[in-house]
């Protein structure tokens, strides 16, 4: 068996390419080489036909196969190991008899005609007898232990699968050798940290990756490739179909039919082909046991074609079954820092930083941890959306700054000309700041918008914030002095047919 090991890793999303290298020696003609190393074959995680070989040109190569030793030649080419550990055991068992029976003829009660001094001389003995007896039981148990710790593992190690393949070469020689395939329990997720001070015009976004890996192996210092695509997605460019429009026709009314009917009419129900796409469910990855933590590591950003790859300095140790988390990229970005509250919703309000679009376009929609001044300040998720010029990317609560707002207004009456009853509402949204510095708010509110005709809103006093008819949505912008208050009326009227009822009123 030639021996390899890997050497380099490209990670997807889910799944990766490993590489391992190796050297193997070559007589002079055609031979079956044996390559160690597919641990992860026997969990099922290398499908088999990823795995390729490539050696040196000077050598021809074919018939490449995963292979695994057979049950039977597993247990003749241990069975040497065997062999010693049967024979250690037999030697145990003798010495247990040996020790019971020296500790039996020290019983002296049925032995009348045995004279005192050899009773004496017996017992003086026997103490040294059975300690070197102990001595060798104790050897023997070590020597046992040994050899079914070597016979468990090398079992282990022959039972392991192989890539097997026929070389030939014309001189003998050492020859390199690269082994790949793909493996499917590995992983990584990115995840971004964003500093802020609250004071700069500008936010650090660092990117960084928990890399997982459960293929029962420990990776040693390995080269280490990240790629932001799932090979399991497909790749193949979809067929857009015609979209035929029909009327529609209402089932008919259903009967209770007797089993008989029941039979023939579903014999002559025509089957119907469905048009929706199919889903399809994955295997979740495992979860990695323990995390290790691996800082202050950088990575060469490349845009090969299509292709997008994070290039790790310097090698990796990726133990089995845990997660190693590296830095990839530092990104600092201009902002616009200010506050937004939403308090229909939620009276609370988020320090926000709004950047251009254009700046941040290459961030992935993950999870984002924020610290501000060093202090962790919780999660947020970034989802960036093209098509808006601005993204706010928030950066928690900001407990400096407080919003009220109140119902001051639900008066209801009647249109008797046009049978409609009409409500009308008004709002009073109160911001205060204790910040010792001005503080740029955004509050945004909203008006209902009617999707029926004979449902009328008409818009009140919203105190100079900006409309959108489309979707109702009202917003101030406003900046508050240190321990300013500000107030805001938002207020509007429905009118609807009497008879009727408005949901979400």
């Amino acid at each position: 068996m030639t021996e390899s090991r890997i050497t380099e890793v490209s990670v997807y999303k889910s799944g990766a390419i490993i590489k391992r290298c190796g050297t193997v020696h070559l007589e002079k003609g055609s031979q079956t080489v044996k390559i160690k190393g597919l641990k992860a074959a026997k969990m099922g995680f290398i499908p088999a036909d990823s795995v390729k070989l490539a050696v040196d040109n000077r050598i021809i190569g074919s018939n490449v196969q995963v292979e695994a030793m057979a049950d039977k030649d597993v247990k003749d080419t241990l069975r040497s190991i065997q062999d010693q550990i049967n024979e250690k055991n037999r030697e145990l068992e003798i010495l247990e008899l040996q020790e019971t029976a020296w500790k039996d003829n020290a019983d002296f009660k049925a032995k009348e005609s045995v004279s005192i001094e050899a009773m004496v001389g017996y017992i003086e003995a026997l103490e040294e007898r059975l300690k070197k007896i102990n001595e060798k039981k104790a050897a023997l148990g070590k020597d046992v232990e040994e050899l079914t710790k070597q016979y468990q593992e090398h079992e282990e190690w022959l039972r392991e699968p192989y890539v097997k393949a026929d070389l030939c070469c014309e001189e003998e020689g050492d020859y390199g050798f690269e082994l790949t395939y793909f493996c499917n329990d590995v992983f990584w997720t990115p995840f971004y940290e964003i500093h802020t001070d609250d004071s700069t015009d500008n936010i650090l976004i660092k990117l960084r990756a928990k890399v997982c890996q459960n293929t029962v192996e420990d990776w040693e210092k390995v080269k280490l490739h990240l790629y932001p695509t799932d090979p399991s997605l497909s790749g193949t460019i979809p067929t857009l179909y015609p979209n035929r429009l029909s009327f529609y026709t209402p089932a008919p009314e259903r009967h209770s039919l007797g089993m008989g009917m029941m039979k023939m009419a579903m014999a002559a129900a025509p089957r119907e082909e469905a048009m929706e796409d199919a889903a399809f469910e994955m295997p979740m990855n495992s979860i990695a046991s323990e995390f290790k933590t691996v800082s202050r590591a950088s990575a060469e950003f490349k845009i090969n074609d299509s292709i997008l790859e994070y290039d790790l300095a310097g090698t990796w140790d990726v133990p089995s079954s845990k997660e190693i988390i590296c830095d990839l990229t530092d990104q600092s970005v201009s902002c616009r820092y200010h506050d937004i509250c939403v308090p229909k919703l939620d009276t609370k309000v988020y320090l926000a930083a709004e950047v251009k679009t254009a700046d941040a376009e290459s961030l992935m929609d993950t999870n984002a941890s924020i610290y501000i001044k060093g202090t962790y300040m919780g999660d947020a998720y970034i989802e960036m959306d093209p098509s808006k010029e601005h993204y706010d990317i928030s950066l928690g609560i900001d407990e400096t700054v407080k919003i009220l707002r109140k119902r001051t207004k639900r008066f209801s009456s009647n249109v008797l000309l046009k049978g409609q009853k009409k409500i009308d509402f008004e709002f009073e949204i109160t911001a205060s700041s204790k910040k010792d510095r001005k503080c740029d708010l955004t509050i945004i509110d909203q008006i209902p918008v009617s999707e029926d005709k004979t449902i009328e809103i008409t818009q009140g006093d919203i105190s100079g914030g900006e409309y959108d008819e489309k979707t109702g949505e009202v917003k101030w912008n406003i900046s508050l002095e240190p321990s300013e208050t500000e107030k805001k009326i938002l207020s509007y009227s429905v009118a609807y047919p009497k008879d009727k009822t408005v949901n979400n009123l």
